[in-house]
């Protein structure tokens, strides 16, 4: 048993603080990464149902469905499977 006192005693506490050290500076930075990477998936989202709104209220009845149209309409539904279904790419 080691004396509290003794140099064996504080190194190994000292490694063992800084393994907690370690361990919490990781936690920390993966955090920090997670929260980058929801902050930029949420903006994209809003992004995407701002535009989407746009598009639909444009919309009236009577109005004639164009090929432009259904060109746009078909981008934000990719867009939106792409941010849904593989939120990496």
């Amino acid at each position: 048993m080691m004396r509290e006192d003794s140099i064996e005693y504080l190194l190994s506490a000292m490694d063992r603080h800084q393994e907690a050290w370690k361990a919490l500076q990781a936690s920390l930075i993966t955090r920090a990464k997670l929260q980058a990477y929801t902050e930029s998936q949420y903006d994209e989202v809003v992004l995407l149902a701002k535009e989407g709104l746009e598009f639909i209220i444009k919309l009236q009845a009577g109005d004639t469905i164009s090929a432009e149209w259904v060109a746009a309409r078909d981008n934000l539904v990719a867009r939106a499977q792409r941010l849904i279904l593989d939120p990496d790419t």
